[in-house]
């Protein structure tokens, strides 16, 4: 992740919540005053071919003539030739995946964003307050009265039972303050701050007490009705992480292939824990797939 201000990373933030794909060097400079650079080198934005036409700083569009190559010009209102420099034409698209990378990165999850409505809803992963875990997703558009119907279907199932959902406008009704009446919905630019900008859900309060709970720091799973199971080594904690991120998220499960892709090389939970270290009271596995054992 390039470190960015706050100022920069809002920037982006509604960029991508307005759906645009491109905007020309000319249009960062008019919708972002002082802060073209910084969107440059973001790692947010990838060059793509010249445009035809710029914005002045008035917000009025021109069409664009080469009169030769390399050399590009307008014409003001007074009919007199300006010259145009490549970089105002310059087409730049949006990586519509940094702000759910970004936003997980925050949070130190192992796993990539997982999105569960297209182009509307991400899981981003766990924050840890204290010994508990919040469920935290990332929301699109979330004022438009579909979108807010389809993640809010989307977040009923029994087992996701809170969480946080972040998005950049929360929704109008003022009912859905909170989702299925347990989420808690809080605008991007109020988690956010810092220079470089981090993200903070300092705010939240332990959660219920739920059926399994994992202490990431002191490595120690506690399913209800079990003893509490320490899991020793790297690898291994990492892969308890990501299962209980999955039962938290009601997934269920994760594939051998995307344990792989986190860097763990065992194909199966025999091959990474010895044996008499007792996972099998804990993790399930089956059809290349791993999961916790619920009570």
């Amino acid at each position: 992740m390039t470190a960015v201000s706050e100022a920069v990373f809002i920037a982006l933030a509604k960029w991508w919540e307005s759906g645009a794909l491109h905007r020309n060097g000319s249009q960062l400079r008019y919708f972002y005053p002082g802060l073209t650079s910084g969107l440059l080198s973001s790692g947010a934005l990838t060059p793509d071919q010249l445009d035809d036409w710029v914005t002045d700083m008035g917000g009025d569009s021109f069409p664009v003539e080469e009169t030769k190559p390399g050399f590009f010009v307008r014409y003001d209102r007074e009919c007199f030739e300006v010259e145009v420099p490549e970089a105002d034409l310059r087409r730049y698209r949006l990586v519509t995946e940094w702000l759910p990378q970004n936003l997980t990165e925050m949070l130190g999850s192992h796993r990539k964003p997982e999105c569960w409505l297209q182009d509307k809803l991400w899981f981003l992963g766990n924050y840890r307050v204290g010994r508990k875990y919040w469920p935290v997703w990332l929301a699109r558009r979330l004022r438009d009265t579909e979108v807010f119907d389809a993640v809010d279907y989307s977040l009923q199932h029994p087992r996701i039972k809170d969480g946080v959902i972040i998005t950049l406008q929360p929704p109008r009704r003022q009912q859905c303050a909170r989702l299925s009446g347990a989420f808690e919905v809080v605008a991007l630019g109020d988690v956010v701050a810092g220079n470089p900008v981090s993200l903070d859900l300092s705010w939240l309060q332990d959660p219920v007490e739920t059926a399994i709970q994992w202490d990431d720091a002191a490595g120690v799973l506690h399913v209800m009705g079990m003893p509490a199971w320490t899991v020793d080594g790297p690898k291994q904690r990492m892969v308890v992480h990501l299962l209980f991120e999955a039962w938290q998220s009601g997934r269920n499960n994760v594939s051998t292939e995307e344990l792989q892709e986190a860097g763990v090389t065992s194909r199966t939970p025999g091959q990474l824990w010895r044996k008499g270290s007792g996972w099998e009271s804990y993790i399930g596995y089956g059809d290349k797939r791993w999961w916790l054992i619920a009570p």
